[in-house]
């Protein structure tokens, strides 16, 4: 599941946060939470993705 994250989905941490993906490189995404709040993570700490597709 990891290595088929993209940009633009939406995704839950482990510790659950919800937020989607704006940045994404071998060890890390950088998740859009609001309008202004971007957070860094291990790439590994996404837990799921919420896509519908």
């Amino acid at each position: 599941m990891l290595s088929a994250l993209k940009k633009g989905d939406k995704v839950v941490t482990i510790g659950g946060l919800h937020g989607t993906i704006v940045e994404i490189t071998d060890d890390v995404v950088v998740l859009k939470v609001n309008d202004v709040t971007k957070l860094t993570f291990d790439r590994n700490s996404v837990s799921h993705s919420v896509n519908t597709e």
